[in-house]
């Protein structure tokens, strides 16, 4: 399940998701790259360094603050309240979210990414 989120959250921000060849070629079979050095490892964005990554990669699409209101509209409906906004929200988002061990942040990125899509490919 988490390699499975992971590598769905790679593919949406253009990341190679790095598979070997097979037991002989140590090569990623989809962009070539030695799988013999820890700096070719797949993401893991559930681990604290990967939440980080996630969200500067989520930044550097100009897509933080829609991520935010995603968000934000993911616990209004959940709770039938309004969207939180300012110390409250960002304690949520922090405690709910960022603190997570177990992918919270990875499963929301990838919901967000995902609808981000669908939005796109409608629009062309």
């Amino acid at each position: 399940m988490k390699d499975d989120v992971n590598k769905r959250l790679c593919e949406l921000l253009g990341i190679c998701w790095h598979e070997q060849v097979d037991d002989q070629t140590l090569q990623c079979k989809h962009c070539g790259a030695p799988m013999l050095f820890p700096w070719h490892q797949n993401p893991d964005f559930t681990s604290e360094k990967g939440r980080i990554d996630l969200l500067k990669r989520i930044r550097g699409m100009k897509g933080l603050d829609n991520f935010f209101l995603f968000y934000g509209e993911m616990q209004r409906e959940e709770f039938g309240e309004l969207p939180m906004v300012g110390l409250e929200f960002t304690s949520i988002f922090i405690d709910s979210i960022m603190l997570d061990d177990n992918g919270a942040l990875a499963r929301v990125a990838l919901e967000f990414l995902e609808a981000k899509e669908a939005s796109h490919d409608r629009n062309c």
